[in-house]
């Protein structure tokens, strides 16, 4: 048994180079809905810049759930900002930071441990980039204040390889009340060459295990994370002394145990009520983060790495494959309209739409197998259902 770790107060790697926080305090009503609030600062750096590390520093972590990290180089971030005036510095936005990130620093949960990436690897921070504080905020019965700070440390010498961050995923949570031992599970097929610098595994309260495995070309089997006994309130990065290597083709396979019971004393719905993945503390989730390096990039040469496209598509298919898993009741490689709107209802949660105030799922679900449905067959197979998605992300992203 390893020692119980020492957490260090304060800045963990020694003063940042560079601290940025909101202007003001960020005033939380007592009671109501988790909130997702965004906070907007400029760097005005005059060059690009990498980091070898950076450290989120919740200002009260009596409320702060979790806190992602982005990158606005569009100045869309400052406009949303702009367009607020209830008196608290930021915006809010459900989920996602309302605009498309340039990319993303890193993030902060309960128990995180502040680490320095290795020599020659670091995140990208484009000059004049706006750096957007996404903190989410529980509610905790009582008015509260927060000003989370993030710091920043440059990296010194030269950058071979950007550390990146690929998910795997199961959005698709439907846990059954009373349920002890529900299992979810994800796998990724990884297309590129890459080592593994770290996994961060990712529940919420109903969380008990999660296991990460990948699973070699050559029949091989390795372990990057067996968390047995989860903890929402201690969550970290689980960081490799030797980042492990993966070849192309070796499938990451995630799978999760959910309790749901009585005999859980963290779950926070008495009796125990249907979950589904959320973005609300009482909602669920199930991902785990890898943090990588691409084995052909070598900044120094100048040459960047050109599969990331591939590595996210890996992920679109992943998410794609589990839809049917969980859909498509018939196993006939279809989703009729039923089986889509039911699919469209989990995406819509996802995405904190509230079903049942707008257009509903069937119609929705009509309306996709109209415009999708190239084969009419009444319903949409595999790259139909791509289509759609990648429809809609298009969508949003030019709306």
């Amino acid at each position: 048994m390893p020692p119980t770790p020492h957490f260090k107060g304060g800045w963990q790697l020694g003063k940042p180079d560079l601290i940025v926080k909101p202007d003001s305090v960020y005033h939380l009503a007592a009671s109501g809905n988790d909130v997702y609030r965004c906070f907007v600062i400029p760097t005005d750096l005059p060059r690009d810049q990498y980091l070898s590390a950076i450290q989120v520093r919740p200002g009260n972590m009596r409320v702060v759930h979790h806190v992602i990290v982005y990158l606005d180089t569009s100045g869309t971030a400052r406009k949303l900002e702009a367009e607020v005036h209830d008196g608290n510095p930021g915006y809010t936005s459900f989920g996602g930071p309302g605009f498309n990130p340039a990319g993303a620093l890193g993030g902060w949960v309960p128990g995180f441990e502040t680490v320095r990436y290795a020599t020659g690897t670091g995140i990208e921070l484009p000059a004049h980039a706006d750096i957007v504080i996404q903190v989410h905020y529980h509610k905790d019965g009582k008015p509260e204040t927060d000003q989370t700070s993030v710091g920043l440390y440059f990296r010194r010498s030269p950058v071979k390889q950007l550390v990146r961050d690929l998910p795997i995923v199961d959005p698709f949570l439907s846990i059954p009340p009373g349920d002890a031992d529900y299992t979810a599970s994800a796998s990724v097929t990884i297309p590129d060459n890459v080592h593994v610098i770290s996994v961060l595994p990712h529940m919420h309260l109903l969380g008990h295990s999660m296991l990460v495995e990948a699973h070699l070309p050559d029949g091989t089997t390795k372990t990057l994370v067996d968390v047995p006994n989860y903890d929402f309130n201690w969550q970290t990065a689980y960081t490799f002394k030797v980042p492990v290597a993966l070849p192309a083709g070796t499938v990451v396979q995630l799978t999760a145990q959910y309790n749901n019971s009585d005999s859980n004393p963290r779950n926070p719905n008495v009796p125990p009520k249907r979950v589904w993945w959320g973005e609300q503390t009482t909602d669920e989730m199930c991902i785990a983060f890898l943090a990588y390096t691409a084995d052909d990039e070598n900044l120094i040469a100048g040459e960047r790495f050109k599969g990331g496209g591939a590595m996210m598509q890996a992920v679109g298919a992943s998410i794609i494959s589990q839809a049917f898993q969980h859909y498509d009741s018939n196993h006939d490689g279809i989703l009729n309209k039923d089986e889509l709107a039911r699919m469209i209802t989990a995406l819509r949660r996802l995405n904190g739409d509230v079903v049942g105030k707008s257009v509903p799922s069937t119609r929705l679900a009509t309306v996709a197998i109209s415009m999708m449905d190239v084969k009419h067959q009444g319903g949409l197979t595999a790259p139909e259902l791509q289509g759609m998605l990648s429809f809609i992300m298009i969508s949003k992203k030019n709306l």
